[in-house]
């Protein structure tokens, strides 16, 4: 049983001020010479350590007690005193980055020259060189890329962690339908996904931008065996954490200033950057409020282009449901952007 609020009540209601309770500490480290803390400024070659307090948050939902062991140089001498110290003091370590097989990824030989590596590499995109060892405790590496190192925590370690625990194995999921086609890789996928209102669109970056963790609420598995999916197919979409609801969503193309312009808005804003196909099938299917597409000779009839701007050689516009151009939240949208300096006088 979860102690929550009601237990703990109903505890000391009955006078019962200790108990017994699972508990399990994971480490976390991050290596590699290019990782810097959140708080310096970043030199050249540089990116923040995200997959530290990705890690952390995903641990801690899942029950367990996190302890970060900051960042570790690819230097094998001091990897392996983290490692000492993270068993030493805790139950399960995580590690992520240098865990591919190029010269530089060094996580792989340190864990065969102090344990026993069980695996390096699953045939899961992403996620690929993942490894799992046992130096007297389970270690884990994780891939370097956030996108990468979450969806891997999230499909494989998160309903182990559970699992010791005693609570509820499969993570928070929720079914949806695919708002776009999909061609798979021919390998067993985890795709990240963008979660809209009942819709989930694919979220086509690689696992190493830090936008893909950003745009994705979650992930849908895609079989080896399955190789075309498409628009309108019902999916279960595993999520990444708990889901924020929007008032308003603008898909399409996406430039600095449109961000600017949606950040403007007095609602809580949902952007999601596709293609002009599919945000013309978002604004249709109720999806999106608003999409951005660039110029068009001709239009569904139920679409009805409300503004336009240049963005570099290409005039782009706006466009909106017919029956909604008179609606409250629309006229807020048109009210503001034609104020601002991003639409044609």
């Amino acid at each position: 049983t979860l102690l929550g609020s009601r237990e703990i009540g109903v505890l000391a209601a009955v006078g019962i001020s200790h108990v017994r309770v699972r508990s399990l500490t994971v480490g976390i480290i991050s290596t590699g010479n290019e990782i810097a803390p959140i708080h310096e400024k970043l030199q050249p070659g540089q990116v923040y350590d995200v997959n530290a307090y990705t890690l952390c948050a995903a641990v801690h939902d899942c029950g367990a007690t996190p302890v970060m062991y900051g960042i570790i140089s690819d230097d094998p001498e001091k990897i392996a005193k983290a490692l000492e110290k993270s068993i030493s003091e805790c139950d399960l370590v995580l590690t992520s980055g240098s865990t591919s097989a190029g010269s530089g990824d060094i996580i792989p030989h340190i864990l065969e020259e102090q344990g026993e590596v069980l695996a390096h590499g699953i045939n899961i995109k992403p996620g690929k060189p993942m490894i799992i060892a046992k130096i007297g405790k389970p270690v884990i590496g994780l891939p370097g890329f956030p996108t990468s190192a979450l969806s891997t925590f999230y499909y494989l370690i998160a309903p182990r962690i559970r699992d010791l625990l005693g609570c509820e194995t499969t993570a928070d999921s929720q079914r949806a339908v695919l708002g776009s086609h999909i061609q798979s890789a021919g390998r067993h996928q985890l795709l990240p996904v963008a979660l809209v209102r009942g819709v989930a669109y694919p979220v086509y970056k690689s696992s190493g931008a830090i936008t893909a963790l950003a745009s994705a609420d979650g992930f849908i598995e895609i079989l080896p065996e399955i190789e075309i999916m498409e628009a309108g197919e019902s999916v279960e979409v595993t999520l990444f954490g708990e889901r924020t609801t929007y008032d308003f969503v603008f898909a399409g193309m996406v430039c600095d200033e449109v961000i600017s312009l949606t950040k403007m808005l007095p609602f809580r804003v949902r952007i999601i950057a596709m293609g002009a196909a599919a945000a013309i099938d978002a604004v249709q299917n109720g999806t999106a409020d608003v999409a951005s597409i660039p110029r068009m000779s001709k239009l569904p009839d139920d679409l009805s282009i409300v503004q336009r701007f240049q963005y570099g050689d290409t005039e782009y516009g706006f466009v909106v449901l017919r029956d909604r151009i008179d609606s409250e939240m629309i006229g807020t949208f048109l009210s503001i952007s034609n104020s601002s300096r991003i639409c044609e006088p």
